[in-house]
């Protein structure tokens, strides 16, 4: 029971734990909700996020493919994890300071740098198994065939990576002016990864499962939260 109290102390304090223990229910959820399902077929006249939302559930049997080797497959359904969970966590980041971080800033601080991290880890592994770590075939935009905007996406993901590297380096706390990099850092990622995983550009096109649908849901709340901080400032 001692050890059980120190635990639940550790995570109801700002620090760290807590934002370990949010990092830990992220990702939980993503292996669960979003590996664990599987999408449906495409139906002839239907869309790909028709086909999206008619799976079903088979987490056990999916988890134990994903670790149960180490082969392409399951490395780029990790890959997928760790994109998902760090915009996820970069997103949450990103909420002003004044709506729910501000009794919990070494927490947000430290939610971000998990986030970043997991985006920073998911970044080098595409660029090796996509393109071969080569520059050149980064510059020419078609590891993805059919994708006519993948150059578009490489463009705001590199933009995402620099604006959260500026964040890490040059902030030791997310201030404001820090969080407003921040929210333009992750809009960019969000661009990134709708143009990456649609082919034309158009939300029908869009193939995501839906608990990945989190990963656009929370970076929109702080984008609507700082617009929202914005126009309160300048009434």
């Amino acid at each position: 029971m001692e050890l059980v109290q120190r635990t639940c102390d550790a995570v109801c304090k700002d620090g760290p734990w807590r934002a370990l223990a949010i990092a830990g229910g992220v990702y939980g959820s993503f292996f669960v909700l979003y590996s664990g399902y599987n999408k449906g077929k495409q139906l002839p006249g239907k869309s790909k996020v028709h086909a999206s939302f008619t799976g079903d559930f088979t987490v056990a049997d999916n988890l134990k493919r994903i670790f149960g080797k180490a082969d392409k497959f399951s490395k780029r359904q990790l890959n997928k994890v760790v994109a998902l969970a760090g915009l996820t966590l970069t997103g949450a980041a990103s909420i002003p300071r004044s709506v729910c971080w501000e009794a919990w800033p070494s927490t947000r601080w430290n939610v971000f740098l998990v986030g970043a991290g997991s985006l920073a880890a998911h970044t080098a592994y595409s660029v090796v198994d996509y393109y071969g770590a080569s520059p050149t075939k980064v510059l020419e935009a078609n590891a993805k065939s059919g994708h006519k905007y993948e150059w578009v996406a490489l463009l705001a993901g590199s933009v995402a990576q620099l604006g959260y590297g500026w964040v890490r380096w040059r902030h030791g706390a997310l201030s404001d002016a820090a969080g407003d990099l921040l929210v333009a850092a992750t809009t960019a990622g969000v661009i990134h990864f709708y143009l990456i995983e649609t082919s034309s550009g158009k939300p029908e096109d869009l193939p995501v499962r839906p608990w990945g649908y989190v990963a656009f849901a929370v970076p929109a709340v702080s984008l609507t939260a700082w617009i929202a901080n914005q126009l309160s400032r300048s009434l």
